[in-house]
């Protein structure tokens, strides 16, 4: 029977990453642009004009007249021949379609011609429509006052403007011209870092002939658009803005509920250990987790959220709780009593057990195959290793993240990823944002 692997490229600055599947006759192709909204504030300090929420609608113009399809025709073949979709975060955008192996020429062609249109081939009429088209989801989601709460602690954290969000403005997405979409589009396609994801049934031979074969047609995709004069380059993109200093920022807004945001910066964070502890704090620690000491001890809220989130080049820990009015400070009373004892809990016997869960979960995940392609995302966000993984099978593959856990989650890396919250807490060295 044939191995399942896992094979990595890296071919003019671009990144591959293939999942081999044999027996299942499965194709996904994904392209990942390493940018998005992060790119609205530059374009507004060198371009002049103010873009924000131009990249959500960069996502949906590429669906439009790409090269060799009419919109309506290219629409009508991802529906025919698979299942696609596209997303726009603060930095980056997706293009992906899976489908069967027999249509690997079509999913290419189109995902490819999509991720890589320049938009040159859009008219007027078909621009407003879709202006019309993202104005009107812009505003659905601001009929959600905790959704648009969550857009702007990004902005918030670094201090910027409360519209330099992924939604963007509405009048800024109606008033912004063609022109101006077609520049920031090359800019994206010439400066942004690329990760394609490739799932498939092939041989090596044909998987090699099939990277060779695409990599050729993404580098005339790029080489085609449009010129820009690449004021904005990589590097710029990647220089943080300043952040906001710890304290207490408040936002504005007209929530029922009370909505409080902490956000706490780490030095030097090991990803894999801070990622699982803040997972076993916020739930997996049972009666001495914040979801039992906030929900069901007091029944303050629905849920509780703890996690490790990425801000630009930063991953801070995150804290974040709904209340009924009157019930915030309680709350916060009781997520700083759960950080500030959790350590005294955390014996060696419930690592150990912990690190047990988290093995059997991993490999219960691994049934179903195509959740290797989580896995890879996974695996190739972990910087330490990035790019520099050889051909893998499948069993060495769940092997590696079991790996990364041996390595990166002992005991001691536990202990350290608890104290640094709660040392943070204690000192009150955080940032908190409050409705």
């Amino acid at each position: 029977m044939k191995t399942s692997k896992y094979l990595t490229m890296v071919k003019d600055g671009i990144n591959y990453h293939i999942i081999d599947m044999p027996g299942t006759d499965i194709f996904r192709l994904e392209v990942l642009q390493n940018v998005g909204s992060n790119l609205e504030k530059y374009f507004k300090r060198y371009y002049g004009t103010p873009v924000y929420g131009v990249s959500h609608l960069i996502e949906h113009l590429s669906f439009k007249s790409p090269e060799g399809y009419s919109s309506l025709e290219i629409m009508d073949l991802y529906r025919k021949y698979g299942r696609h979709n596209a997303s726009t975060g603060n930095d980056k955008i997706n293009y992906h379609m899976i489908s069967t192996m027999e249509n690997i020429d079509l999913v290419t062609d189109i995902v490819i011609k999509t991720a890589y249109n320049d938009l040159t081939g859009i008219d007027l009429v078909e621009f407003d429509k879709e202006k019309d088209v993202v104005i009107n989801e812009i505003n659905r989601y601001y009929e959600n006052k905790q959704t648009v709460y969550n857009f702007k602690i990004k902005s918030r954290y670094y201090g910027l403007r409360e519209v330099d969000t992924t939604l963007g403005s509405t009048d800024m997405v109606k008033n912004v011209s063609l022109e101006d979409v077609i520049t920031m589009k090359s800019i994206m396609i010439n400066n942004a870092k690329q990760d394609i994801i490739i799932a498939c049934d092939m041989d090596d031979v044909s998987i090699l002939d099939y990277v060779n074969k695409l990599h050729k047609t993404v580098l005339d995709a790029i080489n085609n658009t449009v010129d820009n004069d690449r004021t904005i380059t990589a590097k710029m993109i990647e220089t943080d803005p300043e952040r906001v200093h710890v304290g207490e920022y408040i936002y504005p807004d007209e929530c029922g509920q009370e909505l409080t945001t902490i956000i706490i910066p780490i030095k030097n964070m090991n990803h894999t250990a801070q990622a699982l502890i803040c997972d076993y704090i916020n739930k997996k620690s049972g009666e001495h987790s914040l979801f039992h000491n906030i929900r069901t001890l007091h029944g303050l809220t629905y849920g509780t959220s703890f996690y490790v989130n990425r801000y630009g080049n930063d991953l801070v820990v995150t804290f974040q709780v709904d209340v009924s009015p009157g019930n915030r400070d309680k709350a916060i009373a009781l997520f700083n009593d759960v950080i500030l004892n959790i350590i005294d809990t955390y014996t060696i016997d419930v690592h150990n057990d912990y690190i047990r869960q988290i093995k059997l979960d991993d490999k219960l995940d691994k049934l179903d195959r195509m959740d290797y392609v989580s896995l890879i995302k996974t695996i190739i966000n972990i910087p330490s290793i990035k790019y520099n993984l050889d051909t893998r099978s499948f069993n060495d593959l769940s092997k590696l993240y079991t790996d990364i856990i041996d390595a990166s989650c002992t005991y001691d890396d536990m202990i350290l990823a608890i104290k640094n919250v709660s040392k943070a807490v204690a000192s009150d060295m955080v940032i908190k944002i409050r409705n």
